[in-house]
C-alpha cells in the first residue's frame, strides 16, 4: 500500500537502460562482416565481462566521439566458439529428451535392424546409471552436441535452459544461415532478457521471432550484417508513464528515449497520442517530451491498435475537454495485458470519470480534467493500473491511497525512486 500525494512534478527522468540488449548486440556485432556503431559508451560495469570476451575473440571494442563501435573478428566461427564457450559446454545438458523421442518414433520401422538402439531408447529408467542421460544422448547423435543442435530444423530444449543458451543457439544459427524452430520446455525465467537478445539479433540484420513464450523461430535466410547504429534501449514501462506527465502539462523530460530503438512503442503510443494534437519532441540524445498539452483534443481510437499503451491513452483522454471514443473493444482487449484496460476503467470510475456506450465494442470517455481524489485505488497487482493510478493522483485535489501496487517493485524496481527524482511524493 502507498500513500501518493498530489504534487507538482518537473525535471529530467532517466529510465533504466536495457543493458542486456547492448550486451547481446556487442557479442553478435563481433560476428558481423561490418563494423557496428553504438550510441553511448561501453565504459560501464555491466559490459566488462563482454569486453573481455570480445578481445579474446579477436574483435575490437572502440570508444569514439559521441559513441562507441565493435570491429568484428576476422573468423566468425572461431569468435563464436570463444564468445559462447560457457553456453556451448552446456549444450549436451539442455537438450530435451523429446528430441530423441521424436527420432525413436521415426525409427520404429527399423527397430529389428538395430536392437542395440532399441535397448537404449526403451530401457527402464531404473536400470540406468547416474550418467545415463549423457550416455543416452551420446548414443543418439554423432559428433558434438553443437553439431547435433545445428543439424536440427526443430529443436527442443529442456528446463535447464537459460536465456544465454538461447542467444548462443540463435547466434550459431545466424552465422550458419540455418533456419530453426526452438521449443522451450518451460517459459523463460527472464522473458525481458530473451526479448533483449532477440531484439539485438534483429537490429543486426537477423530475423528472429518469439511466437509465444516457448517458441522462437530463426530465419536462416537473413544473415548478421552489422554496419548499423545500436541505440540505447530504455525500459518503456517507465518511458510511457513518464511521457504522459508532459502530456498532461508537467515539465518532465525523459532521457535516452530514442523512438528508433526496438523497444519504443511508436505506433501504439506516440503516433496515437499525436491524434490528440500532442507533439512529440526528441533531441539527438534521445531526451523527449510532449508539447501542446494545453491544446490537446479528444480523438477516436482503435482499442486493439493501442496495444499495451491503451490504459495510458485512456487516462490522457480524461484530461481533454470533450468526448473521446474507443472502438473495437472485444474480449481480447478486455482480458489482455493482465486485464490492464479493464482495471483502469474500473478505478477511473471511482475517481469520477464518466464512461458511456452506444453500441457493443465502443466506449466514450467524457473528459474530466481534475479529480477530487481522497480515495482508495485498487491497483489489482497490475503494473499499468498502478502507473495510471499515480498519474491520476497528480490530477487529483487530494492524495490517494494505492492498494495492491507492489507489482511496481518487481516490474521496475526503480519505479518509486524515479518518481521521487522529479518531485513525486509517495510513502
Amino acid at each position: 500500500m502507498k500513500f501518493v500525494y498530489q504534487t507538482k512534478i518537473a525535471g529530467m527522468l532517466e529510465p533504466p537502460a536495457r543493458d542486456t540488449y547492448r550486451i547481446g548486440a556487442m557479442k553478435l556485432a563481433a560476428l558481423c562482416p561490418d563494423r557496428t556503431f553504438f550510441k553511448g559508451s561501453f565504459i560501464k560495469d555491466p559490459f566488462r565481462e563482454t569486453l573481455g570476451l570480445l578481445s579474446r575473440a579477436g574483435a575490437n571494442a572502440l570508444e569514439r566521439s559521441g559513441g562507441s563501435a565493435v570491429a568484428p573478428a576476422k573468423n566468425p566461427e572461431a569468435a563464436y566458439a570463444v564468445l559462447f564457450a560457457k553456453e556451448i559446454e552446456r549444450f549436451d545438458l539442455i537438450l530435451s529428451k523429446k528430441n530423441f523421442t521424436d527420432e525413436a518414433e521415426d525409427l520404429q520401422g527399423g527397430f529389428d535392424e538395430d536392437p542395440f538402439l532399441v535397448k537404449k531408447l526403451l530401457r527402464d529408467d531404473a536400470e540406468m546409471p547416474e550418467n545415463a542421460e549423457k550416455i543416452e544422448n551420446e548414443a543418439l547423435y554423432e559428433g558434438s552436441a553443437s553439431d547435433y543442435i545445428f543439424s536440427r530444423d526443430v529443436l527442443y530444449l529442456g528446463s535447464e535452459t537459460c536465456e544465454e543458451d538461447v542467444l548462443a543457439i540463435i547466434a550459431g544459427d545466424l552465422i550458419r544461415n540455418h533456419s530453426q524452430k526452438i521449443y522451450l520446455e518451460l517459459p523463460p525465467e527472464r522473458s525481458d532478457t530473451l526479448e533483449d537478445y532477440v531484439a539485438a539479433a534483429n537490429s543486426l540484420g537477423g530475423d528472429v521471432t518469439v511466437q509465444d513464450s516457448c517458441l522462437i523461430k530463426v530465419n536462416g535466410e537473413k544473415s548478421l550484417i552489422g554496419g548499423s547504429t545500436i541505440l540505447p534501449g530504455s525500459d518503456w514501462n517507465i518511458v510511457v508513464p513518464a511521457l504522459c506527465c508532459s502530456a498532461i502539462g508537467f515539465d518532465v523530460v525523459v532521457k535516452n528515449t530514442f523512438v528508433g530503438s526496438p523497444f519504443a512503442r511508436k505506433k501504439e503510443f506516440i503516433d496515437m497520442m499525436s491524434a490528440m494534437k500532442l507533439i512529440y519532441v526528441e533531441d539527438e540524445d534521445g531526451n523527449a517530451f510532449f508539447k501542446n498539452a494545453s491544446n490537446k483534443v479528444p480523438a477516436r481510437f482503435d482499442a486493439k491498435a493501442c496495444g499495451a499503451s491503451l490504459p495510458y491513452i485512456l487516462f490522457v483522454a480524461t484530461q481533454t475537454d470533450g468526448v473521446t471514443e474507443f472502438y473495437n473493444i472485444d474480449e481480447e482487449v478486455i482480458e489482455g495485458y493482465n486485464r490492464s484496460f479493464y482495471y483502469t476503467v474500473v478505478e477511473l470510475k471511482k475517481l469520477g470519470v464518466e464512461f458511456t456506450s452506444r453500441c457493443k465494442g465502443s466506449m466514450f470517455v467524457i473528459g474530466k480534467n481534475t479529480f477530487d481524489g481522497g480515495i482508495r485505488i485498487d491497483c489489482h497487482n497490475n503494473y499499468d493500473a498502478t502507473a495510471v493510478a499515480v498519474l491520476s493522483t497528480l490530477c487529483s485535489k487530494k492524495a490517494n491511497v494505492l492498494e495492491n501496487c507492489d507489482v511496481a517493485d518487481w516490474v521496475c524496481p526503480d519505479f518509486w525512486r524515479l518518481y521521487k527524482t522529479i518531485g513525486g511524493f509517495a510513502e
